[in-house]
């Protein structure tokens, strides 16, 4: 995979959102991510802190986290005071920070339901905090690098004006329906509490997402896609999909030829949910997996369950 693809939670929600730019809005992806595994890692904390006969190691680290988690939130622009970066130093420290405050989330989990070891956090901690520090700034300079990966990685495909009109009722129609709803029940018939949905339009696509405090658990992904190479292009987006999450892709077009629409009726994935949707003639996907069928709701314009 390559680093865009694994920094990026979603290509088009970096393109266009917010009036700010691609390698900003990358960032803003990023830091949510980290919030989410620092939150857990403070409460995790908190937990050992009442549990324990001698919690004051516990506690200085649980001042450290929260420092942390201010400095993420509100940076010292300072410490980037004529500081010069390289799009690939950039995106080295964005990763590296991600999975310090994944580690350091899994270590902590792990811990409490075993024994606690003060050393191991506190390298943990280090180690993020580290990281935390060596974050690099965007530039306009970054910005434009970026953009020029991207395009060369995901070239934005023009698309005829009278279909642009007929996707964008699509998109709308969906748009309405994530504002309105949210899912209440999981494929797994699990209940996804203290979970937050937020959904956001990109270019000529649509994504929505149910996160909890360890991490994104469902993502619905929509955007227009042409014929070309479906098997291989939806090998691609299982195998990003990582554990504890699950994806339902839905990919758009006029029409769909025999062989994509077998390909969908037939295709099974413990992690992704396949669909493909002809505008004038609806759905495409696998009904005898009982994801797809669960999920089939979130990609129907019909705003009524069946």
């Amino acid at each position: 995979m390559n680093w865009i693809s694994k920094l990026i939670t979603k290509i088009n929600w970096v393109r266009f959102k917010n009036g700010k730019s691609g390698l900003e809005n990358v960032q803003a992806s990023n830091t949510r991510k980290i919030l989410i595994n620092l939150g857990s890692a403070r409460i995790i904390i908190d937990r050992m802190i009442n549990i324990s006969k001698d919690p004051v190691q516990l506690t200085d680290l649980r001042i450290l986290l929260n420092s942390l988690n201010l400095e993420i939130l509100k940076p010292d622009p300072t410490n980037f005071k004529n500081e010069t970066t390289s799009l690939e130093k950039w995106k080295s420290a964005e990763i590296e920070l991600i999975d310090s405050s994944e580690k350091l989330a899994h270590e902590l989990e792990r811990q409490l339901s075993t024994s606690i070891k003060i050393g191991s956090i506190e390298d943990y901690s280090f180690a993020f905090r580290n990281a935390v520090r060596k974050r690099k700034p965007v530039t306009l300079k970054l910005s434009k690098l970026f953009v020029e990966e991207l395009n060369k990685e995901y070239p934005i495909i023009k698309i005829p004006d009278p279909v642009s009109s007929e996707l964008d009722l699509y998109l709308n129609s969906l748009s309405l329906k994530y504002s309105s709803f949210s899912p209440k029940v999981l494929h797994t018939g699990e209940y996804p509490h203290e979970a937050k949905w937020e959904h956001s339009s990109g270019h000529k696509s649509i994504t929505a997402i149910l996160s909890n405090r360890f991490g994104i658990s469902l993502e619905f992904e929509v955007r227009f896609q042409d014929n070309k190479d479906l098997a291989g292009l939806v090998h691609k987006e299982s195998i990003s999909v990582k554990k504890n999450q699950y994806k339902c892709l839905c990919l758009v077009n006029t029409s769909w030829d025999r062989k994509s629409k077998a390909f969908a009726r037939r295709f099974s994935y413990p992690k992704l949910s396949l669909y493909l949707y002809e505008l004038k003639n609806g759905l495409y996907y696998n009904r005898t997996d009982s994801a797809a069928v669960h999920y089939e709701f979130w990609f129907n314009p019909d705003f009524k369950h069946k």
